[in-house]
């Protein structure tokens, strides 16, 4: 009967702790993105029923780098971490390279494990991730549409084509030809042109000048002998 009994109670013992065991562990109060200045401190906390083990993990920007709490100290010069398997992590001394690194708990116990929300380390007064390149792709417009705003290129003309000329205009202005009745004016030295009126300077027939010189000369002759 004894023995009965004490079989019992092992058997109540080990259905209880495998049970326990086999529980899920549940997160209450999820980590959060912290901000800090280079060189101050920041503190990470998470809440969690049913765990026995707590690992923080910190993820380079890249996805190159996993390190845990204990490690992280040793990846940058002069950061101090206390408590680094606890519910509070504390990180003392933050470098300005640690800007945009992913933090989150690894929780577990025997049979059981889960992880925590994915948060971020921000350094005061620094970009958010994805903001510093700009605008991506998607952003820009696509080919062969033009941007708003923008006002559609005039096209090119040919080089080597003219321009329109100017109703009324020539390439070369000519000059008004002179009158025909506009003669050369005699230099000094020279006679006038036979035929060309003493008087008035204009071209008459050839000998008129010479009659009206002779009929002039006899008027004046027979004036005198009338005298």
């Amino acid at each position: 009967m004894k023995r009965l009994l004490a079989v019992t109670v092992m058997l109540c013992l080990l259905w209880g702790y495998t049970g326990g065991a086999l529980a899920a562990i549940t997160v209450t109060a999820q980590p959060e993105t912290q901000t800090v200045k280079a060189g101050g401190t920041v503190t990470f906390s998470v809440k969690a029923r049913g765990a026995s083990a707590i690992t923080w993990h910190f993820i380079s920007p890249d996805g190159t780098e996993d390190l845990t709490g204990k490690k992280l100290a040793g990846r940058f010069q002069g950061l101090r971490v206390v408590n680094p398997n606890s519910q509070n992590i504390r990180l003392k001394n933050v470098p300005e390279e640690m800007h945009g690194w992913t933090v989150y708990c690894h929780l577990g116990k025997a049979g059981a494990d889960t992880d925590t929300e994915r948060v971020l380390l921000l350094i005061d007064g620094k970009e958010l991730p994805g903001e510093e390149n700009g605008p991506g792709p998607a952003d820009e417009p696509g080919d062969g549409e033009e941007g708003e705003g923008e006002e559609p290129e005039a096209p090119e003309g040919d080089e080597d084509s003219e321009e329109p000329e100017e109703p009324g205009e020539t390439e070369e202005s000519e000059e008004p030809e002179e009158s025909e009745a506009e003669e050369e004016t005699p230099q000094d030295g020279e006679k006038p042109a036979a035929g060309t009126d003493k008087t008035n300077g204009t071209a008459g027939p050839a000998g008129e000048t010479a009659k009206g010189s002779a009929a002039e000369n006899e008027q004046i002759r027979g004036f005198e002998e009338n005298r």
